[in-house]
C-alpha cells in the first residue's frame, strides 16, 4: 500500500505542473490515506494546500484549509525521510504561528533548531512566538541572533529597537483590574505598521472606525521608520498613539484589530478579542488595494461598514494643506533599500533641470543621499519635519515611495511613477494624485514575477522616459482643474477577479 502511494507522486506533480490543481489535490488527498511513515504524499499534499490557504477568501474557508494544511504538515514533519522532515518542519512552524498556535509553533521551531542547521526562518518563528507569548527577553535575544547574521537588515534593526522597551516586562505581572475605557478613551485598539505608504493606506480605516463607532481610536504603530507614529496622530479620530510598551500591554481594550500592515508580530494585548485582517484573508499584491483590504477586513470581522468615499479619506497627522501662492515642485527620487531600489526612476536630475530652466522652483525631499542636484535641498529631518515642509509645494513628483503617499494624503497635486510595484494595489486613491504606470507585459513584476521583484534586479522603471514625465507634469501644473486622468489606473475600487 505504501508503494502504491509512492507511485501516485509523479501523477500528482504532473497534474500540478499542468495547471490541473483540483485533480492534483484529489490524487494527493486519496494518496494521503495510503501514506506510510515516510509521508511522501503528505508533503506533496501540504505543498498543494499552502497556496490555497494563502489565497483563501473568507475566515471559514481559511480555517478549513489551515486545519487540513496543519494535519498534513504535522505528518510530514515527523517523516522518517530526513529531506522531507527538514523541508516541512519550517513550513509547519510558520503555519502554526500564522494560525495562532504560538506555543506549538515555538515547540516545533525549537525542536527543529536542535536537530538541524540554524534556519533563519525557524529562528524568526521562534522569536515571534516568544513575543506573542510575552517572553520578551528571549524574543529580543532571538531577534538579536537574526540581526547578527544580517547586520545590514533595516527591518530587523527596527524590530530590535521597538522591542527594547519590553525587555524587562513580564506578562505575569500585568495588572488585570483596569476599568473599562471612559467615554474619552477608546475601547478599540488598531495596529498599523510597515512603510510610510502602508501606514497612510491604513488611515482611512482609522477614520472610518472612529466615525462609525463614535470613539476616538487608540493606535499602535510598528513602523519601518522612527517617527512613523506622527502619521496617524490626528486628534479628530485618534485618542492616543502608542509604540509597543508595557503601559500599552497593561491597558485593557474590548477589541484589538491589527491591519495587514502590522506585519507578523503579535503581542499579548490585554483585550477581550484580538483579531487581525489576515484572519479574513492573506493580503497579496494584485488582488485588492491596501486601503480597501483593511476596510473590507474590518467589515467582515468587526461588522463595520464603509462607503466608497471613505477609502480616499487618508490623512497625515493633523496637517491641513492649503495651496501656496508661490509655485514649488517637490520631488522625491528615493525609496527604501533592498528590492525597493527597483522603484527608483533614474531621470529626476534631468526633469528637475528642465523645470528649473523654465523658471519653476524645485525642491528635493527625503534622506540627504536622495538629494537631486540643482534643486533646493529640503532633505533630512524627521518624517514630521519633512511633511510640514512639503506643505510649501504646489506640485509633487515621486517614485512609489513614502513621501509620495504623504503628498497625496495632504492633498498636494501629485504625479507618481510606477513600474515594478502594482498601482492597482498601492496607488494613492486621492483625486489630487495622478499615476503614470509603465505599460509592459511583464509589469508589474511585484504581481507577475514575484521572484524577479524580490531579487531587486528589475530596472524597467527606466523605460518611462523623461519626455513622458515632463509632458504630464506640465499638463497637470496648468491653472485648469486637475482632470480625471487619475482614473487611468483603471481600478479605483474592487478587486481583480482574475487574480483571485
Amino acid at each position: 500500500m505504501a508503494e502504491m502511494a509512492r507511485l501516485l507522486i509523479p501523477a500528482i506533480r504532473l497534474a500540478a505542473k499542468a495547471g490541473m490543481a483540483r485533480s492534483a489535490l484529489r490524487l494527493a488527498r486519496a494518496g494521503a490515506r495510503l501514506d506510510d511513515a515516510r509521508s511522501f504524499i503528505r508533503w506533496e499534499l501540504a505543498k498543494l494546500l499552502l497556496p490555497l490557504e494563502r489565497a483563501a477568501t473568507g475566515p471559514d474557508e481559511r480555517r478549513r484549509l489551515a486545519a487540513e494544511l496543519l494535519t498534513s504538515l504535522e505528518a510530514a514533519s515527523g517523516s522518517s525521510e530526513t529531506l522531507i522532515r527538514r523541508a516541512s518542519e519550517t513550513v509547519f512552524a510558520e503555519a502554526l504561528y500564522r494560525s495562532g498556535y504560538y506555543r506549538e509553533a515555538l515547540a516545533v521551531a525549537d525542536l527543529a533548531l536542535t536537530q538541524s542547521l540554524r534556519v533563519a526562518r525557524l529562528v524568526r518563528v521562534k522569536a515571534n512566538a516568544l513575543i506573542a507569548l510575552g517572553r520578551f527577553p528571549e524574543g529580543k535575544a532571538a531577534y538579536g541572533e537574526l540581526l547578527a547574521s544580517e547586520p545590514a537588515n533595516v527591518e530587523l534593526q527596527r524590530k530590535a529597537e521597538l522591542l527594547a522597551p519590553l525587555a524587562g516586562y513580564s506578562i505575569s505581572e500585568r495588572a488585570m483590574t483596569h476599568e473599562r475605557c471612559a467615554d474619552d478613551k477608546s475601547p478599540l485598539l488598531v495596529g498599523v505598521g510597515g512603510g510610510v505608504g502602508d501606514i497612510l493606506h491604513a488611515t482611512p480605516l482609522i477614520r472610518n472606525l472612529a466615525l462609525r463607532t463614535r470613539y476616538r481610536i487608540d493606535v499602535v504603530v510598528v513602523g519601518d521608520h522612527a517617527g512613523s507614529e506622527f502619521l496617524v496622530n490626528n486628534p479628530e479620530f485618534v485618542n492616543r498613539v502608542w509604540l509597543p510598551c508595557s503601559e500599552l500591554l497593561d491597558r485593557r481594550y474590548e477589541i484589538a484589530f491589527l491591519s495587514h500592515s502590522f506585519g507578523a508580530l503579535r503581542f499579548p494585548f490585554n483585550a477581550e478579542r484580538v483579531t487581525s485582517a489576515d484572519e479574513w484573508q492573506i493580503f497579496r499584491p494584485g488582488r485588492m488595494h491596501e486601503t480597501l483590504f483593511d476596510l473590507e477586513a474590518a467589515k467582515a470581522l468587526l461588522g463595520i461598514d464603509y462607503d466608497e468615499k471613505d477609502a480616499s479619506a487618508a490623512f497625515a497627522g493633523d496637517l491641513q494643506y492649503r495651496r501656496p501662492a508661490n509655485p514649488l515642485v517637490g520631488m522625491h527620487a528615493g525609496s527604501k533599500q533592498g528590492r525597493w531600489l527597483s522603484k527608483r526612476w533614474p531621470y529626476f536630475r534631468e526633469l528637475a533641470s528642465d523645470l528649473v530652466s523654465h523658471g519653476v522652483p524645485v525642491a528635493s525631499f527625503g534622506n540627504p543621499d536622495e538629494y537631486i542636484e540643482g534643486t533646493e535641498d529640503r532633505t533630512g529631518g524627521s518624517l514630521e519635519q519633512m511633511s510640514r515642509s512639503m506643505l510649501d509645494c504646489t506640485f509633487f513628483v515621486s517614485n512609489d515611495s513614502g513621501p509620495s503617499h504623504i503628498a497625496s494624503a495632504l492633498g498636494i497635486p501629485s504625479l507618481v511613477l510606477f513600474a515594478p510595484t502594482d498601482p492597482f494595489t498601492h496607488a494613492p486613491l486621492q483625486a489630487s494624485t495622478v499615476v503614470l504606470a509603465l505599460q509592459k507585459q511583464c509589469s508589474p513584476c511585484e504581481v507577475k514575477n514575484r521572484n524577479h521583484f524580490a531579487s531587486g534586479q528589475c530596472r524597467c522603471i527606466a523605460d518611462i522616459t523623461v519626455q513622458e514625465v515632463e509632458k504630464r507634469v506640465k499638463e497637470l501644473m496648468k491653472p485648469a482643474p486637475i482632470s480625471e486622468a487619475w482614473l487611468t489606473h483603471e481600478k479605483k475600487w474592487g478587486t481583480r477577479e482574475t487574480e483571485r
